[in-house]
């Protein structure tokens, strides 16, 4: 099960991340070096780049020591069959709608 085809890695189009692995333990290991605290995200759009790709744009926040750090997120995945090969992310909408042949 799962979204993410086994053996996919993240992958940073813009914005380096802790460590990079593959499959499920991969992410995982990402996820608690890059967000020991608590992560809410907001998605407010997503778009069918074709190829196979899909682009999503929205907020991510955390609030840490009592301070809200705020950010855009503007991320591009890769899909085959459905499932998540690889993921881009990106600083800026513009960088994102660029790497995904759209405009905005």
């Amino acid at each position: 099960g799962g979204v993410r085809a086994p053996g996919a890695g993240p992958r940073p189009g813009g914005r380096p991340l802790p460590s990079s692995g593959r499959g499920h333990d991969g992410l995982r290991r990402m996820a608690v070096e890059a967000f020991d605290h608590h992560l809410q995200a907001s998605v407010d759009e997503i778009r069918d780049c074709g190829d196979n790709r899909v682009l999503v744009l929205g907020h991510e926040h955390v609030v840490r020591r009592g301070v809200r750090v705020e950010w855009v997120l503007a991320q591009v995945y890769e899909l085959d069959a459905g499932r998540i090969t690889r993921l881009h992310a990106f600083d800026t909408v513009e960088e994102a709608l660029e790497a995904a042949g759209l405009e905005e």
